[in-house]
């Protein structure tokens, strides 16, 4: 699960452990709601605009850290099993021989610096429905240390090219309700909540919500 009620909305033992959590929950797609002035590990750091490029086979290890990187302290991603470098490496070159998109983030000046990574895949199954063909589902991974700097918003853009370029006319994104700094990215880059569905999953004994929200991307509309 990429990325599903209010807070306020949550049992008070839940609301007690994503308040205690809250440093994550600026969640890993970009939170450009932080403040301009984060601390002293981001003063004087270069606010130069990212680069996108497609990923390669040695950022493998890179994009398998960032997509790990909350699964114990969080629910953001459904599930508890922290995965392989072999096998997201596999995922990698699996969607990339499919035709779709797998891209990184790097510094303007060190291509090997992976900063986030995003990709979009089917959002249902097209080969028995191919009415949904013109709709994708995205994920996209911050690395902490960037968020608030641009970077899930230069991957956004570059996921966004790539669908037109493939004939996608709406992306869509599932994201636990819990993630709110998620879900509030999505909205400043034009995505629009179209559903909530309550108690849709579970984990560590806690029935999870899930958020749909979607933009429309293609020429005609």
């Amino acid at each position: 699960m990429r990325s599903t009620t209010d807070l306020d909305l949550q049992s008070p033992a839940r609301r007690h452990r994503h308040h205690a959590a809250r440093r994550w929950q600026r969640d890993d797609l970009d939170a450009r709601l932080a403040p301009a002035s984060t601390g002293a590990a981001h003063r004087g750091q270069s606010r130069a605009v990212p680069r996108v490029r497609d990923a390669r086979p040695d950022d493998a290890a890179a994009i398998t850290a960032l997509a790990n990187a909350l699964i114990p302290s969080t629910t953001y991603t459904w599930t508890e099993r922290l995965e392989p470098v072999a096998e997201r490496a596999a995922w990698v070159d699996a969607r990339q021989s499919a035709g779709l998109p797998v891209v990184v983030a790097v510094e303007p000046d060190d291509d090997a610096d992976v900063l986030g990574w995003a990709s979009f895949g089917d959002f249902r199954d097209t080969e028995r429905t191919p009415g949904y063909l013109i709709t994708a589902e995205l994920t996209i991974h911050v690395r902490e240390d960037r968020w608030g700097r641009g970077v899930g918003r230069a991957l956004m853009a570059a996921l966004e090219d790539r669908a037109r370029a493939a004939g996608k006319k709406v992306l869509v994104a599932g994201i636990d309700a819990s993630n709110e700094r998620s879900i509030e990215f999505h909205r400043r880059l034009g995505f629009v909540e179209t559903a909530r569905m309550p108690g849709v999953g579970e984990l560590r004994g806690e029935r999870l919500d899930l958020v749909l929200l979607q933009r429309d991307v293609g020429a005609d509309r």
